[in-house]
C-alpha cells in the first residue's frame, strides 16, 4: 500500500487525458485500495477506487485488445469486490470473466496469473 501511495504524486502530477497516463495512475490507486480493503478498511477503499473504476470501466476501454490493460481491469473489478461486500459476487463475476478473455501467454505471466489466483480463491470463499 505505502510502495503504490508513494506512487501518486508522480503520476498525478503527469496525469493527462491520455489512456497510459490515466492507466498507470488508477493502477497505482487500485493496488493501495486492494491492501486497504484486505486490512479491513472497505469503505476507504471504495473511496479510493471511484475515480479509477469510472476510468477503467468505461466504454471507452471495454472493447481494448491491450492486456495489460484487461489485467488491470480484473485487478480494479477483484479490489471492488473487496472493498464493496454488497457487490462482490457481481464484482467477481465481471473479473473472473474479463480474466477468461485473456490470451492463454497473457494468463501465464506470473504477476498477471496471481491476479486470476486471486479471483479464484475469493470466488471460493
Amino acid at each position: 500500500e505505502a510502495a503504490a501511495r508513494q506512487q501518486w504524486p508522480f503520476w498525478k502530477q503527469n496525469l493527462t487525458e491520455s489512456a497510459p497516463s490515466q492507466f498507470v495512475y488508477h493502477d497505482s490507486v487500485a493496488r493501495a485500495a486492494k491492501a486497504a480493503a484486505r486490512q479491513g478498511r472497505q469503505a476507504e477503499a471504495w473511496e479510493m477506487i471511484k475515480p479509477a473504476m469510472q476510468s477503467f470501466l468505461s466504454k471507452r476501454l471495454e472493447n481494448t485488445e491491450d492486456q495489460e490493460q484487461r489485467v488491470a481491469r480484473c485487478n480494479l473489478l477483484l479490489t471492488a469486490a473487496l472493498a464493496n461486500p454488497s457487490e462482490r459476487k457481481t464484482y467477481l463475476a465481471r473479473a473472473s470473466a474479463l480474466f477468461a478473455t485473456l490470451s492463454p501467454e497473457t494468463k501465464r505471466w506470473r504477476s498477471y496469473a496471481v491476479i486470476g489466483e486471486e479471483i479464484a480463491q475469493e470466488m471460493n470463499k
